[in-house]
């Protein structure tokens, strides 16, 4: 008798512990379980576990692994997620009609919005950065998406007023470091509201943008 074929294109697709059924995308499996994760931290906690995440997504830890590889990549996925989010808000701000003090005050009264409405998951993305390294690490992807927003709105200040265009770029990434490093600072002692916070912060780096943007008296 002739031995069957073992052709790979006929070898079933569908992976131990996986339900019957029609073949999910793998991009909106994808979709899924960050939903999934962001549900399990918003009632666990940022200490979420891969267990707990893969339980609510009601899925198995592997399938997990398969999608995102560690906790670390989960974390990068769910930045990458939430900087989108952000990123639109921040859009919605710096696309009106207003003056750049106040869409910099605005800005950083978003970015402060989301933290106080969703900390566990600021926080979950903040331990992320504790387990990746290099342009993989959460936070810094998170900063990388939002440094390139505010460089865009100051990018249009600067040509406005006959600054240096060559500015927007490093100021946006000081001013975006100043806000996330304070943000870290507030969560964990809320010393102050979020609304008083956004106050002095603009304060801070709007004053710190004119100066940096005026060339210096020429010396006598």
């Amino acid at each position: 008798m002739a031995a069957m074929s073992r052709d790979p294109e006929q070898r079933p697709t569908r992976r131990r512990g996986r339900p019957p059924g029609p073949t999910v995308d793998r991009e909106q499996r994808r979709v899924v379980l960050l939903e999934g994760a962001e549900r399990a931290i918003r009632r666990i906690g940022a200490d979420a576990s891969m267990d707990d995440i893969a339980s609510e997504a009601g899925i198995t830890k592997p399938i997990l692994y398969d999608h995102f590889g560690d906790k670390a990549g989960l974390a990068a996925a769910l930045a990458d997620r939430v900087a989108e989010g952000i990123r639109v808000r921040l859009a919605e701000v710096f696309t009106r009609e207003a003056d750049p003090r106040t869409l910099t005050h605005d800005g950083i009264a978003s970015f402060l919005e989301f933290i106080q409405t969703e900390p566990e998951l600021y926080q979950f993305l903040v331990q992320g950065m504790l387990l990746s390294s290099g342009s993989s690490v959460p936070q810094r992807r998170l900063i990388s998406r939002l440094g390139t927003e505010i460089g865009e709105s100051l990018r249009r200040h600067l040509e406005q007023t006959g600054g240096d265009m060559a500015l927007a770029e490093p100021l946006s990434f000081a001013i975006i470091g100043s806000i996330v490093v304070a943000a870290e600072w507030w969560v964990a002692s809320r010393t102050i509201d979020a609304a008083s916070l956004a106050d002095v912060l603009t304060a801070l780096v709007w004053d710190g943008v004119g100066a940096a943007t005026v060339p210096p008296a020429a010396s006598p």
